[in-house]
């Protein structure tokens, strides 16, 4: 924990009485953010593709800022940032792996020390118990559309109904129930619409009949920038048929594929309702003769159909509390904010997820209506980032913003529209390797230009002109016409990230969740993975991180060792005999892009004479969901004993199963990680 964060622990907040206002004039604060909601998709920002009345109600009565940023487009980073008022190299959180840091101080910390009463409710995905927070009710993980497991106040249970509607009633529930004499402060965190979006079952037709365009670069072929060409996140290729597209058999509710999309949380009635209504898909896709762009046109109308009605329900939940406000006179005095953990790719450049520095990525909506103090309709296009989000609710609360909070108070842009705020914004993106394969990169941006330096694997640097080039179509690094602007830029960076003390170029080390002690000498395949997944060689072996591997020998590597029909077999040499307590092997379960679990497993070790031993059958000690759809599943093996070979051999089920869209074809098993201890 750095100096900074030590001494806000011992500070803390400021305290109300000092800062003048009394309990009758603090406001009450409702932080309500969704997942992956990105402007595109709210009207206020652009109505060309849904009508958002209840969250562009917050914008007509109150502020929208058209430019506001995140700081590390990934969900939990990012809920990070906001909580603490801090980048992810100050908070320590820089991918979906680590667990946050719950000592640190944090907005509901400084709130509830001032009095307020606190409370999150829905996804919050930090991997540990929330601190803070006077009541907590959260989905564990990404959480469930369907009939979705809370855990409140450490009790877990199931609740029934819509994931949506749930929360809020949560919230109101939690609202009603204050103590009446003291503000509050309640984030209503929205699962929706994340990945893999699953309207209520009254939604999911409502965009069913509506022909969604496809944006004008949606074919784009990357030219001249490399990290584009190397992501994996295409509508086209790597979008999956059955849990994104929900293109199952119309037979298979009782399938893996439907386990994973949480249809078996379903009651029998709704199941069969959902079922029905996308054995509609299922025919059009059977029956469908597109290929090439047609066929990723009609994928890309399929996911935004379901994208979109899940927005329906977030939207109408958001009117239900601001009715609630009004019918209980608390609207006057109640700040309420919309926004999301990040923006979205909505088929800009083909893609769908997040990550990149690009606009439709990094650009976050933020409404905020607060009638006391904020006039209607106003519309703010200075630079903001969700580092201020923490001290400028405290400046409304009139707390102090603890020395550790980077992040600075807009309050001033919205009361003066000739304040021109910051300059410029920064962004890190940490995780790499890791899902979608988006490169690590840095950068700033401007009103004008942004800058974006991709590194690790690659070193490769783009400069955008964003009023020549908003689409971010020509990297312009390099050219002569831009040379000054080049060098600026270049500066500014620099500055800015020795301004926020970043100086990360590497694996950040409080990443490793899992030590690794094997250490390869040699590797022999006697099954060579399919070349489409290559991994062999000093590849075999990973750290141990989900998500997030790195080579235990220098070296490229692929993350995923595939076998295409065929059983694994594989032997490494360590570099010399070791003890070692357990082995970890880690396979893939994602049957909807033909990924099955091996039939049966063998871990065999031997010491330096190779004389191999097999070591006692695995007992599964772990399913880990994937946010991209499917589970790693982890399997554990006691060795307790000093070995200098290993030896794994899994058995491929062979071919797909009767009633799976690629019946009688060959199955693929893929392995992840193999970790000693």
């Amino acid at each position: 924990m750095n100096d900074k964060i030590r001494k806000s622990l011992i500070l803390g907040g400021a305290g109300i009485a000092s800062m003048g206002l009394s309990a009758q004039q603090r406001p009450n604060i409702i932080f309500i953010m969704s997942d992956d909601h990105t402007t595109q998709a709210i009207s206020s920002y652009d109505s060309s593709l849904i009508k958002t009345p209840n969250i562009d109600k917050l914008a007509n009565e109150g502020v929208l800022f058209t430019n506001c940023f995140c700081t590390n487009a990934i969900s939990a980073p990012s809920r990070a940032s906001i909580l603490t008022g801090s980048f992810s190299h100050e908070n320590g959180l820089y991918n979906n792996v680590v667990v946050f840091d719950t000592a640190q101080i944090n907005l509901s910390k400084v709130l509830r020390s001032d009095g307020y009463q606190t409370a999150i409710v829905g996804k919050w995905h930090l991997k540990i118990a929330p601190s803070g927070f006077d009541y907590w009710n959260i989905l564990p993980g990404q959480g469930s559309y369907y009939n979705p497991d809370f855990i409140k106040n450490g009790e877990e249970y199931r609740a029934h109904g819509y994931v949506t509607d749930l929360i809020t009633d949560d919230a109101l529930e939690w609202i009603s129930q204050r103590d009446t004499t003291r503000p509050f402060f309640i984030m209503i965190h929205n699962k929706a619409p994340h990945r893999n979006w699953m309207p209520r079952l009254n939604d999911i037709e409502n965009y069913w009949n509506t022909d969604i365009p496809v944006p004008d670069n949606f074919y784009d072929d990357y030219k001249g920038r490399t990290a584009a060409q190397m992501q994996h996140m295409s509508v086209d290729e790597d979008m999956l048929p059955d849990l994104d597209l929900k293109i199952i058999h119309p037979d298979s509710t009782e399938s893996l594929e439907a386990r994973y999309m949480g249809l078996e949380r379903m009651d029998s009635a709704d199941r069969a309702q959902w079922s029905q209504l996308y054995r509609l898909r299922y025919e059009e896709f059977v029956l469908a003769d597109e290929t090439g762009k047609e066929l990723a046109r009609l994928k890309y109308n399929w996911y935004m159909q379901d994208y979109l009605a899940t927005i329906d329900a977030v939207d109408e939940n958001v009117g239900r509390v601001l009715s609630y406000l009004r019918d209980h006179n608390l609207d006057q005095n109640t700040i309420v904010v919309y926004t999301s953990d990040q923006g979205f790719f909505l088929g800009e450049h083909g893609w769908f997820d997040k990550r990149f520095m690009y606009e439709e990525s990094l650009r976050m909506p933020l409404l905020i209506r607060y009638p006391e103090q904020i006039e209607a309709g106003v519309v703010r296009d200075q630079l903001v980032m969700n580092v201020d989000f923490a001290p400028s609710f405290l400046d409304y609360a009139g707390a102090e913003a603890p020395e550790s909070m980077q992040g600075e108070s807009f309050r001033g842009l919205i009361e003066d529209s000739t304040n021109k705020g910051r300059e410029a914004v920064y962004y890190h993106y940490f995780e790499h390797p890791g899902e979608h394969s988006v490169q690590r990169h840095y950068g700033i941006r401007t009103d004008q230009y942004k800058l974006i330096h991709f590194y690790y694997k690659i070193d490769d640097w783009e400069l955008y002109d964003l009023v020549q080039d908003p689409s971010e179509m020509n990297n312009l690094y390099g050219n002569p016409d831009y040379s000054d602007v080049q060098l600026q830029m270049t500066a500014r960076l620099d500055s800015v990230r020795r301004h926020y003390g970043d100086t990360i170029q590497s694996v950040p080390p409080s990443t490793k969740a899992t030590e690794n002690i094997a250490r390869v000498s040699k590797s022999v395949f006697k099954t060579p993975p399919n070349d489409k997944y290559t991994g062999g060689g000093d590849n075999a072996l990973y750290d141990g991180v989900i998500e997030n591997p790195t080579p235990l020998n220098p070296g490229s590597f692929d993350a995923w060792c595939g076998f295409e029909g065929e059983d694994m077999n594989v032997e490494w040499k360590l570099e010399s005999q070791t003890f070692v307590k357990t082995v970890t092997v880690r396979f893939l379960e994602q049957t909807g892009s033909w990924i099955f679990l091996p039939e049966d497993v063998e871990v065999w070790v031997a010491g330096n004479d190779k004389n191999y031993t097999e070591l006692p059958k695995a007992r599964q000690i772990n399913v880990i969901n994937r946010p991209n759809g499917g589970t790693v599943h982890e399997c554990n093996f006691l060795v307790q004993q000093g070995i200098r070979y290993i030896r794994v051999m899994a058995k491929n089920r062979g071919v797909c199963p009767e009633g799976h869209p690629g019946e009688g074809q060959p199955a693929w098993l893929f392995i992840d990680e193999i970790i000693l201890q």
